[in-house]
């Protein structure tokens, strides 16, 4: 999304923030060879050779973080307002790194165990607060900046949860200057969308506080007309614009919600 006008993005792309004409693209070649293309209007300005990226997030219009397939990274996020950024792992671990100094801070895990159903797929930091939503097959987690972790909601319990397929497949925080409750945005690989935010208030009375993720609403995409019965299509990408709510298909198709204050 670059200002209010939305712009899907299949995957291997991401356009320039700021410059709609200008995207990047990661891509294997015949040969085998990975390379990342910057392309202005369409025509190819730029290409790094041997580059093995498996992701890639903008901090800014001027610099541009990736993963890379060698240490088996499979998502990154960066942010600017806190200097940040943190790349999801095939091993259960999300790194938190500093983004002015490029150094190595410190990790959050979801399993020390490796493998697929631990591997750190989705990233999102809120810009406002600087809390760290990370989620795996097994967990959606939430930590501070300094990854102390808040919530944990464990995929497994879920009602939804399928081994087979991600049970979330796209997060997004709601981004406020002020909010007294904050909300983050899932969807999933039925075609789902909640809203979920973080709170204490379960804790019984004279325990120590122990925060829960909350829902706060449940929504549906709509299945594709046409014959027979179709499931609806995964929600591939969430990302709020104001009060409204964005969300992407993997049919390739948009939608916007406009949510209840």
């Amino acid at each position: 999304m670059i200002g209010e006008k939305i712009l899907p993005c299949p995957p291997g792309i991401l356009y320039v923030p700021s410059h709609p004409h200008e995207h990047i693209s990661w891509t294997t070649t015949r040969t085998g060879a990975k390379e990342i293309r910057l392309s202005i209007d369409h025509k190819v300005i730029q290409v790094i050779e041997g580059s093995f990226c498996s992701c890639a997030a903008f901090a800014d219009e001027g610099c541009l973080v990736t993963g890379s397939s060698d240490w088996m990274v499979v998502s990154v996020a960066a942010c600017r307002a806190w200097s940040v950024i943190v790349s999801g792992s095939r091993d259960g671990s999300a790194a938190v790194w500093d983004l002015n100094r490029a150094v190595y801070v410190r990790s959050i895990w979801h399993s020390k165990k490796g493998g697929e159903m631990s591997a750190v797929s989705l990233i999102d930091i809120n810009e406002s607060t600087g809390y760290i939503a990370t989620c795996s097959r097994l967990k959606l987690c939430l930590h501070t900046i300094n990854a102390r972790p808040i919530a944990v909601l464990d995929l497994t319990k879920l009602a939804n949860y399928n081994a087979l397929y991600p049970t979330i497949t796209s997060l997004a925080f709601h981004e406020r200057e002020y909010s007294y409750l904050g909300v983050l945005a899932t969807g999933g690989s039925d075609g789902s969308i909640a809203l979920r935010t973080w709170s204490a208030d379960g804790t019984p009375q004279g325990e120590k506080a122990c925060w829960e993720f909350v829902t706060l609403r449940s929504m549906k995409v709509r299945a594709p007309v046409g014959r027979g019965i179709s499931p609806p299509p995964a929600v591939t990408a969430l990302k709020f614009l104001g009060e409204s709510l964005c969300h992407g298909e993997e049919t390739g198709k948009s939608f916007v919600w406009s949510l209840p204050d």
